[in-house]
This record gives structure tokens, C-alpha cells and sequence, in this order.
């Protein structure tokens, strides 16, 4: 009765055993035409194996299943394998604009489109600009006319003419001899000159805040220094005349217009995007890697955080190589994807921003570590847990708790090397060729809790019968 004792069946379990056999058998049962059947002898007693799932003798963490049941439950077997020296990593992605090069040009003041920048290509005539044209540096994109550039021009003329006003009366009065003036006049004198310098510097800045060109205030200037020498009954030099209250848009670098939102006598605001530039010389490449994939780029130090980039279009052509990081430190919700950023130059505008690309990145050798299909492991509080197979039928499946190194979309990378915390806890390691379980491993989990409380049970009660599944 001892030995009976040793091997404990679990009722619940094996009725789902049973269950899931009988519907596996009716389902795979053909149609047979009426008159046909078969009638079959019913043996009034059978010989009764064992059990359908018990513990082995001695051994709490190994189950042993007729062969029968294994078969119904459909559990497959595979062998440990090394860890892979060293694989690459092939990542999608697509060059995108560099931010940091992207300009959207806006009017600072509400106006009125007067003349748009012109181009001329080689061998055409000069044109209007339009989407897609390249442009240089503090060229000129369009000419807003505007009130209020207007105005501050004037006060800034207004400014330079008291300026010179105060700077000629203060002039005067320095060339006095003592005593001809008191202090009390040449005290205001001055103060009248530093609050007339201040003012015309005001004027300066604000302008060049708006995008003024030096010329501009250069002959706001003259203009102001001719009216004090002339009079102000000169009219103004034609220059200031036709230009007076009108603002040039400017591009800020080299780039292609990306888009172009304006057109000759359109009324425009500060909101409104008159322009977009990007500078195509430089794009950015973005890659997508996946979130189990991420420990593997975390491992590579910063030298060795290099790709090589081939265009999806163009596979027979070399690919480029660059250097990445990691950007953002979020994962997309959707895909569950980080991203991985890079550049390469683009001086003769081969690559276009959008076009897909595949990124190769090599990653660093692994050691102490074997390789098991994925879903061989499952996760529990104690850790990974697998089952081993063993026994002279293969039907003994023994519970390890292994160490995870890395989780991929196909294998698990386990340890072969623990900590002291791990041997204490009980940890396994596996060594290449042992065989274990690749399907049916949640059954045999739940069936391994199963017949662990039915013998605790039955160890408390001291009961010496079997306990035998219905």
C-alpha cells in the first residue's frame, strides 16, 4: 500500500483529459450511410492502466503519462540548442526630413502678397517660384506689403531726425565758452541727445527682429541725414518710395520648397505657413525594432552602435553605412516598436525623404547561454519554468525553473551560469541536447499543480487508498 500511495491521480484533471479525448474522437469520426454500422463487443472488464497523469515515486517534480494520453494531448519534444554566436538584425524603416532642417515661413505682419521670388533654371526663362524648387540662403521668396512696416519705418526716420536735431543743438552748446550756458541747459542738452539715441536704436532692432535687411536701415538712415541737410521739402528718394512698406520674406538656409501656400495678391497673416523648406542634404533614417529586440541594442556599446542601409527599390545597389541610437525612449502602443534614428548625407539628392529602407545591425556574441523555442517556457512566480523529458518511453516530464536571458519572437535564450540567489532558489541550468517539451506544457503545468494538492491532501489525511480518477 506504501508504493500505492507514491503515485496520486487528479480526479478534475483527468476528466479533462478524458473530455478532451472524446471530443477530439467524435470530431474526427467520418459520416457512415445508414445500415452500415458496425456492431462491436462491449468487454464487460478492462484492464485499467494505472492513472492518466500521476507523479512519479520519490520524484514530486516529474509527471508520467501513458503514452496514449500523451498523444491526445499532443505534446511535442525538441532539443536544447546553443545560443547562436552572433546573428544580424534586420530592421524596416524609411528616411524621413531632419526636423532641425525644416522651415515653415510665415509673414510677420499681416499684408498683401505683392511679387513672388523668381528662378531661373538653365536654358528657361525666369519663373515665379513653385513647389518643389530649390532655394538658397536669404533668398528671396515673396514681397508682403504691410502698414505696419510702414509705420516703424517712420518712427525710425522720426528717431534719426531728432537724433540728429539733438546731436547738432548739443554740438552748438559744447562750442559756447564757460559761462555762456548755464550747466541746467547742458544737462538737458544731453539727456535730450542719449533719449534720441536710444530711441533710434529701438527702431534698429526692431526692424532687424522683423527681418529687415541692413540696407534697409541703412537707408532709412540717409534718408534721415538728407532731410536734415536739405529740408524736409524734398520728397523721398525713389527707393524709399517703392519699397517703403513692404517686407521680403527670406529663406533662412539652403533647401527645396516643400510647399508653397500663397499667390500674387493674397491677403496673408502671421498664422499662415507661406512657405515650407527643407534641407534634403542631410535626411534621417528611422528604423523599427522591436520591443523583445531592445536588450540587444542596449547591449552595444556606443562604438558599436552601427547599420548598414539599403534601399527596399534598390537592393543591388551597396548599401550605406552610418551610426543610430535610440530615440525617444517610448514604444509605439500599435506595433510595440522602438524607434532607431541614424543620418546619411544626401549632397546629390539621390535618396528622397519617405522611401522605405532596411537596416542591418549586428549584434554582439553571446556566451553562457543555450536557445529553446518560445513556447517552451511559461512564466510563473518562482520564474521560467519547462519541462524536461526523460524515462526509458520518453513519458516522464520533469519541472525546471530555469534563468531568462533574452526573449525573442521564436526562442528564448536561457543561462547556463546562475547567480548564488538562483542555486538557492532551486534554478536549473540546461545543457545543449537535453530534450524538452515545445507544446502542451500549460497542460502539463496545470496538471503538475493539480496532482501536487490531491497528494498534499492525501498526505494529510493519511489515508491509505489510492485516490483514482472516475
Amino acid at each position: 500500500m506504501t508504493s500505492m500511495r507514491g503515485i496520486v491521480c487528479a480526479a478534475a484533471l483527468t476528466g479533462l483529459i478524458l473530455g478532451a479525448a472524446a471530443g477530439g474522437y467524435f470530431m474526427r469520426q467520418k459520416a457512415v450511410p445508414p445500415g452500415s454500422e458496425q456492431i462491436r463487443p462491449v468487454a464487460s472488464h478492462t484492464v485499467e492502466p494505472k492513472c492518466e497523469a500521476c507523479l512519479a515515486e520519490g520524484r514530486p517534480d516529474t509527471l508520467v503519462l501513458p503514452t496514449d494520453v500523451m498523444k491526445r494531448l499532443g505534446v511535442r519534444v525538441a532539443q536544447v540548442e546553443p545560443a547562436p554566436k552572433s546573428r544580424p538584425l534586420k530592421l524596416p524603416g524609411s528616411l524621413m526630413l531632419d526636423s532641425n532642417r525644416l522651415a515653415r515661413i510665415h509673414s510677420r505682419f499681416e499684408g498683401i502678397v505683392m511679387t513672388l521670388g523668381t528662378i531661373s533654371p538653365p536654358g528657361e526663362k525666369p519663373r515665379a517660384l513653385r513647389f518643389g524648387d530649390k532655394v538658397k540662403k536669404d533668398q528671396t521668396l515673396a514681397v508682403v506689403w504691410s502698414k505696419e512696416i510702414g509705420q516703424k519705418k517712420s518712427e525710425l526716420l522720426d528717431a534719426y531726425s531728432q537724433l540728429s536735431l539733438a546731436k547738432a543743438t548739443l554740438d552748438k552748446l559744447k562750442t559756447l565758452r564757460p559761462g555762456e550756458v548755464s550747466d541746467h541747459v547742458m544737462r538737458d542738452a544731453q539727456r535730450t541727445y542719449e533719449g534720441a539715441l536710444i530711441s533710434a536704436q529701438n527702431g534698429e532692432r526692431t526692424l532687424r527682429s522683423w527681418q529687415l535687411s541692413e540696407a534697409d536701415v541703412t537707408a532709412i538712415r540717409n534718408e534721415a541725414e538728407r532731410l536734415h541737410k536739405e529740408g524736409a521739402s524734398e520728397q523721398a528718394t525713389a527707393a524709399l518710395r517703392e519699397g517703403w512698406a513692404e517686407l521680403e520674406v527670406r529663406a533662412p538656409f539652403d533647401g527645396v520648397l516643400l510647399e508653397k501656400n500663397i499667390t500674387v495678391g493674397e491677403i496673408v497673416d502671421a498664422s499662415l505657413d507661406l512657405f515650407k523648406i527643407g534641407d534634403v542634404s542631410r535626411l534621417m533614417v528611422a528604423a523599427n525594432v522591436y520591443e523583445e529586440d531592445l536588450a540587444e541594442i542596449e547591449r552595444l556599446p556606443p562604438e558599436k552602435r552601427r547599420w548598414k542601409i539599403s534601399l527596399t527599390a534598390e537592393p543591388e545597389e551597396p548599401p550605406l553605412e552610418g551610426t543610430f541610437e535610440l530615440a525617444g525612449r517610448l514604444i509605439d502602443p500599435v506595433q510595440h516598436t522602438a524607434q532607431l534614428v541614424g543620418y546619411i548625407d544626401n549632397p546629390q539628392g539621390r535618396f528622397i525623404a519617405g522611401q522605405f529602407i532596411s537596416a542591418l545591425v549586428e549584434l554582439l556574441p553571446r556566451t553562457n547561454e543555450v536557445a529553446v523555442p518560445a513556447g517552451s517556457v511559461i512564466e510563473s512566480s518562482e520564474g521560467a519554468v519547462m519541462y524536461t523529458v526523460g524515462g526509458e518511453d520518453g513519458n516522464e516530464f520533469t519541472r525546471r525553473v530555469t534563468a531568462v536571458a533574452h526573449r525573442g519572437r521564436s526562442y528564448v535564450h536561457l543561462r547556463t551560469v546562475l547567480t548564488e540567489d538562483e542555486q538557492r532558489r532551486g534554478f536549473t541550468v540546461l545543457q545543449p541536447g537535453t530534450r524538452i517539451v515545445t507544446s502542451g506544457i500549460v497542460i502539463l503545468e496545470s496538471t503538475w499543480k493539480e496532482l501536487g494538492l490531491a497528494r498534499r491532501a492525501d498526505n494529510a489525511e493519511g489515508s491509505p487508498q489510492l485516490t483514482r480518477a472516475p
